[in-house]
């Protein structure tokens, strides 16, 4: 299995202490269940990426020992379209320039679409009207 890989958006030290950025040190410490010598790689989405092992972890914080500087693993090449359903142009903007964390990867083109308005239905059960009286 590989080591689990965290984007840090800022300039990634190629030795020494490194600390995750809050996000990430979550990610690491409550979804994965990282601990303290677990193998870790961290990049910058410009290209570079370095090999980590978890140096210390308290609280909210995960401390990185890094131990060598290396290229990043190059992203497959996906041509991703968004499909958005028109919304007020506030939000629209809003959607665009923050994209749902799920989309790591930049979207190539943002697609608007009509669709027709959706309520949430409440979930009463009625009985079905078989015409017979009582």
């Amino acid at each position: 299995m590989s080591a689990p890989r965290f984007y840090c958006p800022v300039t990634l030290p190629t030795s020494g202490l490194f600390e995750l950025p809050p996000a990430a040190a979550h990610h690491a410490q409550r979804v994965l269940r990282l601990r303290v010598g677990d193998h870790v790689q961290i990049f910058d989405g410009e290209g570079q990426a370095c090999d980590a092992t978890i140096n210390n972890i308290s609280g909210k914080r995960v401390d990185l020992d890094i131990l060598k500087s290396c290229p990043a693993q190059q992203a497959a090449t996906l041509h991703i379209v968004l499909a958005q359903a028109m919304t007020s142009s506030e939000k629209m903007d809003w959607i665009v320039q923050r994209p749902p964390s799920w989309v790591l990867l930049k979207f190539s083109r943002c697609k608007p679409s009509a669709a027709l308005p959706s309520l949430a239905r409440s979930a009463q059960k009625s009985a079905p009207n078989t015409g017979a009286a009582s």
